[in-house]
């Protein structure tokens, strides 16, 4: 080659990376997320806009991480820390989600910057941990995977379980990043992600505060329902508000990180003011794994990062003493912070029954406001009360599932008697092909009772459902589901049976999920009759209700509600009755478990993922596959207080403190993932995997930092 080509070449290259060029890809590829994102949260999913920025995505973000692979990856990592549980606000494919996207188009351009590295002789491209997460990436699916297809656990269910686990795989990033020279950019673009959630979250509850939006609005068209987000939002039956979604996973990650800048810079007013933030959004997310987790991530590292025992006091004292003016001045505002924490904690070992009315709350959503999401939950659906559709009065409630497969339900718990005949009707107008159905469960001994109907072509349907109570009973829930589609309610009403006819449905064990999660999904099959009295199958089409009285119209105002946390004993006697069905699962294939994509039947026919991530994966991979997975976030807490002690090699810019870190990062999500199904996710594995930048040694040769 001529030296003018030569010339040419380089002044080419300089010009197709240079700055404009990489501020150019970044900005558009950030416009093309939001813009898809507010699409989604406005309900625009389709039309000439979503189609242009779903084409241009792609092509954008492939190019930015060719040419600033910093830049592509501060967007992931952005994506992955706002974007909740699902990263669904586009979808290429039924499995090909905006997250899968960007996540696999990083990762794939880091394998390639470390295959060429390895060409060029260097030598352990991938670090003290990459190898390690590189194997979990393969070998749990590639295992667990095989023995559920073999046995014959259902393909969708095993890809669903098993491909979790390939994020492992996203540690090379981070490993490239530190060895490259820039953990520390690593670091501080994690901590800004993190703050931004904060902050992001803090101004949600503000303007619900305030009521400049209303919570039902925020659940619908910000964040659970159209964006997938996960979590519930909204108020708890005895009215404590809850603004919790699956990005409040990151509030204590964020807490920990800024509690370790804090101790080391204890004057900076900034960093206290985000300690507050971080500790309002966690308090309003009234979960109490969460709680937990932010309670530990702080005193891991005050106990481990603190440079002397004075430090440490001032900042417990400071700590405590906020809270203390917290518990004073809010009741001014008329709102108890003592009672809405000591409520909600005082519930984690209650299991006891609860008192819930003995008639339909709001039967027939005419309650103005956001009372009907007061009335009636839904862990996930599109809900809202509607005029264009009503059986009588001027409203109805309007469910939309847009998940394939994934029917789900608004409920309603009530107070029942013991072996009593009660009978439940309802109206219905289904807009899907697929049958919806009124379900009743019972909550004490475990049996369902439902009964189906097709699509109704835009005519009004009654159903009637009539069943016993067990021995044990004491409340059930009422369930109004919605199949793929649009499905309108009206004029639910529970009473004692009058003429005492003969059931409608299939009696059956109880297959749901603790109501604060994101319930498992539910078909319109027969459910498993293994302890029911009856096996008779529900119906999959419109049927002949049974008839039954008129029941009078009973509205029951909020000061009829009660006082207790009743969502947080629910809670524990379904993870109770789950945790019974799995240890008994656990003790057919100890060692390696039934496979991926396992159902236990006797707990759901249907649903295949678990809040009890530990007896989950116990039941599905065994003691080998639990050790597995454990080994990795083990590893990094042994390496954390090796460095914390002196005992290894001191990562740069990183402090021997800096092990705390680790430390609390992974002790607090394996703490808040132990009750809830976050380790087995991108968004859930992703906090362990970024701590490996704080123990991952820089090589001597990297003294400057590597954007492409």
């Amino acid at each position: 080659m001529s030296a003018t080509a030569r010339r040419y070449r380089a002044a080419m290259s300089a010009r197709l990376v240079g700055p404009r060029v990489r501020a150019s890809l970044f900005a558009l590829s950030a416009a093309c997320i939001i813009g898809l994102a507010l699409l989604k949260a406005t309900d625009v999913e389709v039309g000439p806009l979503t189609i242009l920025l779903k084409v241009i995505l792609p092509f954008s973000f492939v190019g930015l991480s060719i040419v600033d692979f910093r830049a592509s990856v501060a967007i992931a990592v952005f994506e992955l820390v706002l974007g909740g549980t699902s990263g669904s606000w586009v979808a290429y494919a039924p499995h090909l989600s905006g997250r899968i996207l960007l996540d696999g188009l990083v990762m794939l351009r880091a394998a390639s910057i470390v295959i060429s590295d390895w060409r060029r002789g260097e030598r352990k491209v991938l670090g003290r941990y990459g190898a390690h997460a590189l194997a979990l990436a393969f070998l749990i699916p590639a295992i667990w995977m095989t023995i559920g297809l073999l046995n014959h656990n259902g393909a969708s269910n095993v890809f669903g379980d098993g491909n979790g686990f390939i994020y492992f795989a996203f540690v090379v990033v981070v490993v490239l990043l530190v060895r490259s020279g820039n953990g520390e950019w690593f670091r501080n673009v994690f901590f800004a992600a993190c703050a931004t959630n904060g902050i992001a979250n803090l101004l949600l509850i503000l303007a619900s505060a305030s009521h400049l939006i209303a919570l039902g609005s925020i659940h619908t068209a910000l964040l659970s329902s159209r964006l997938d987000m996960g979590g519930i939002i909204g108020h708890m039956t005895n009215g404590g508000f809850r603004l919790f979604t699956g990005a409040s996973l990151y509030l204590q990650i964020g807490l920990a990180l800024t509690t370790w800048r804090l101790i080391a810079r204890p004057r900076s007013y900034w960093y206290w003011l985000l300690y507050a933030v971080l500790w309002i959004d966690l308090v309003a997310t009234y979960t109490r794994g969460l709680w937990i987790g932010g309670v530990a991530a702080v005193v891991v590292i005050v106990a481990l990062a603190a440079p002397t025992l004075r430090r440490a006091l001032i900042f417990s004292g400071v700590t405590v003493a906020g809270f203390a003016v917290a518990l004073i001045i809010m009741p001014a505002a008329g709102f108890s912070l003592s009672n809405y924490v000591l409520k909600r904690t005082a519930s984690i070992t209650d299991t006891s029954a609860s008192e819930y009315p003995m008639a339909v709350v709001n039967p027939g959503f005419e309650r103005r406001g956001d009372w009907v999401r007061l009335d009636w939950t839904t862990p996930s659906l599109r809900m809202r009360r509607v005029t264009a559709e009503h059986k009588s009065g001027s409203h109805a409630l309007e469910l939309i599932d847009t998940a394939a497969n994934e029917d789900d339900y608004a409920y309603q718990n009530l107070s029942v008697l013991p072996n009593k005949r009660y009978t439940v009707s309802a109206w219905v107008i289904s807009h899907s092909t697929i049958p919806t159905r009124l379900d009743v469960w019972d909550v004490q001994d475990g049996l369902s009772f439902e009964v189906g109907v097709g699509n109704t072509s835009d005519a009004w349907k009654r159903l009637v459902l009539t069943f016993t109570t067990a021995a044990k009973a004491s409340d059930i829930q009422i369930r109004l589901y919605a199949a793929l589609g649009q499905v309108f309610w009206d004029d639910i009403h529970f009473a004692p049976a009058v003429d005492a006819p003969a059931p409608s449905t299939t009696t059956a064990p109880s297959t749901t999920t603790a109501p604060s999660t994101t319930p498992p999904p539910a078909t319109t099959t027969a459910p498993a009759t293994t302890t029911a009295p009856t096996s008779t199958a529900p119906p999959t089409s419109t049927t002949t209700p049974t008839h039954v009285a008129p029941q009078p119209r009973i509205d029951i105002t909020a000061s009829d509600t009660p006082n207790g946390d009743l969502e947080g004993e629910l809670s524990n006697a379904y993870r109770i009755k789950q945790a019974k069905s799995l240890f008994r699962h656990i003790r057919k294939h100890p060692l390696l478990g039934s496979g991926f994509g396992a159902i236990a039947t006797d707990y759901s026919p249907v649903g295949y993922r678990y809040e009890l991530s530990y007896l989950d994966i116990l039941f599905k991979a065994g003691i080998v596959g639990l050790l597995l997975f454990l080994s990795f976030p083990m590893r990094l807490v042994w390496g954390a207080l090796r460095l914390r002690f002196g005992r290894a090699k001191k990562v740069s810019s990183v402090s021997e403190r800096g092990g705390a870190v680790v430390v609390a990062i992974v002790v607090s999500v394996l703490l808040v993932g132990a009750t809830n199904p976050y380790l087995f996710a991108a968004f859930g594995l992703f906090p362990i995997l970024a701590a490996v930048a704080w123990l991952e040694p820089v090589p001597e040769a990297a003294t400057e930092s590597r954007k492409n």
